[in-house]
């Protein structure tokens, strides 16, 4: 029997090479910081996008506040800084407007829409509402904040009555300026409402940095002045 010399002969086999254990772990462990690398920065931009969501919000809450008493004094007849300590008795007897002759200045706002003085709003900061960063107790923990509270009365009733800001640390929320931003010492007819808020917010729950909340927190003051649209 012969053989065809045409036939392919068949090709030698290449020696196979494994991989050694020191190229081995030098695999795994270039792999390892790929992943850990990709991981850090996943963390890290959601710690960024945390605390730029937090801004956003407190700022849009600020914002909608100062738009409601702007409006309200936008609207009004008569403005009175002054101060107010519920004491159970009806709002404007438990409000004392500033005197003449003392730094128009105080932690509440009467606003009268018209010259009857049984329909109005009042807008007041309400002490120790809330519990947040400004202060820290004997055990770490933070002390009350203050919060803003409007109520609007139409013919001597309560018609509404909203927390409209929290967190605030700052006790003279209202002052009274002329137009070159100087305090006045008396209630003239068009003189401008300067309206201070200063916060110390929590962030929100999932921002935690490091082991706890104490560093999780935020300050921000926001400012605003208003005036009547009817200064006759």
């Amino acid at each position: 029997m012969k053989f065809s010399a045409n036939l392919p002969l068949p090709l030698p086999r290449k020696a196979v090479r494994g991989l050694t254990l020191i190229e081995m772990m030098v695999a795994v462990a270039v792999f390892s910081l790929v992943v850990l690398g990709t991981v850090a920065i996943q963390i890290y931009a959601m710690r960024v996008y945390t605390l730029a969501a937090t801004k956003l919000t407190a700022s849009e809450e600020a914002r909608e506040t100062m738009n409601d008493v702007r409006d309200q004094v936008r609207g009004s007849r008569l403005v009175y800084v002054g101060n107010y300590q519920y004491s159970a008795n009806f709002p404007p007897i438990d409000f004392q407007p500033v005197t003449n002759g003392t730094l128009q200045e105080g932690n509440a706002l009467m606003i009268y829409p018209t010259t009857t003085t049984n329909s109005f709003t009042l807008v007041f900061l309400a002490p120790g509402r809330t519990n947040n960063f400004s202060q820290f107790g004997a055990n770490g923990a933070p002390l009350g904040t203050n919060s803003l509270l409007m109520m609007i009365y139409t013919n001597g009733t309560l018609r509404a009555s909203n927390d409209i800001a929290d967190f605030i640390t700052n006790q003279m929320v209202f002052d009274a300026e002329n137009f070159e931003g100087t305090t006045l010492t008396t209630n003239e007819n068009n003189y401008l409402i300067h309206m201070t808020l200063s916060f110390s917010q929590w962030e929100y729950p999932i921002a935690f940095i490091g082991s706890n909340s104490y560093n999780a927190y935020d300050y921000y003051q926001l400012n605003t002045v208003m005036t009547r649209r009817d200064t006759d």
